[in-house]
């Protein structure tokens, strides 16, 4: 008789354990699955800031290629101005 009733016991709290653990799996398993749903928004917001940051600086970089070149573009204009004058300096050296 004292045999049943300890199986019963014993087999009560393993009901018991077995269940816990089912619901702490289950509780487990929902947290997790929420976590990686929180990572995932995350890594997407990320992956449009880079994108954000990317044009950006292409944006600036084209702005300053632009910049650069327009300033070339001036300097070759002064070489040329500079040159003319220059060589009308030489020839009037000459002429005295």
């Amino acid at each position: 008789m004292e045999l049943n009733i300890l199986i019963t016991i014993m087999t009560i709290l393993l009901s018991v354990v077995i269940g816990l653990v089912g619901y702490w799996m289950r509780t487990f398993h929902k947290e997790i699955k929420d976590l990686l749903r929180q990572l995932t928004d995350y890594i997407n917001e990320l992956q449009q800031v880079v994108v954000s940051i990317q044009t950006h600086i292409d944006k600036g970089i084209e702005k300053d290629i632009a910049e650069h070149k327009l300033d070339i573009k001036n300097l070759y204009q002064r070489t040329g101005r500079l040159s003319n004058e220059i060589a009308t300096l030489k020839q009037k050296t000459q002429q005295q």
